[in-house]
């Protein structure tokens, strides 16, 4: 075979394998709401905040009807997931209001699944003590079943 008909059969390969389409990329699943971070009111489509349209990280916006901040402005009236990979600043923090105790908490919020949601924003739990915070986020709950604290 000829120097030039060798090329050409390269040259041929070549404009073929351009003309492919590269193979699709495998699409990444979506990460779970309770692995998204929270999102922040510049975040939210103000056609989605009705208060019901769930947002990728578990929370539901409304508007303000003037009571909390400017009337028409975005706010959170759930606040979604707590979990350890959502904020793990959030988590410590959760940790040290259930008394250091992460198993008792992590219990708490396994009684209730995985996609229980809260009502209440965590951080307004932290300033109070842990029972009580524990009894607001659990009433905040749609089946609040609180496992016993355990005995020393």
């Amino acid at each position: 075979m000829s120097e030039d008909k060798l090329d050409k059969i390269i040259s041929m390969l070549r404009e073929i394998a351009k003309s492919q389409a590269a193979p699709a990329p495998v699409p990444q699943a979506a990460p779970e709401p309770w692995q998204v971070r929270e999102l922040t009111a510049a975040e939210i489509d103000p056609a989605t905040a009705d208060g019901v349209q769930v947002q990728r990280d578990g929370s539901a916006w409304g508007t303000s009807k003037g009571e909390n901040g400017p009337a028409g402005a975005l706010v959170q009236e759930m606040y979604g997931y707590i979990s350890k990979e959502k904020d793990p600043a959030m988590w410590g923090r959760m940790v040290v209001s259930f008394g250091g105790d992460e198993v008792f908490l992590r219990q708490c919020l396994d009684v209730n699944g995985k996609l229980a949601r809260y009502k209440m924003h965590p951080n307004v739990a932290l300033y109070m003590h842990h029972t009580e915070a524990f009894m607001l986020l659990s009433q905040s709950f749609g089946n609040p079943t609180p496992p016993t604290a355990p005995t020393v």
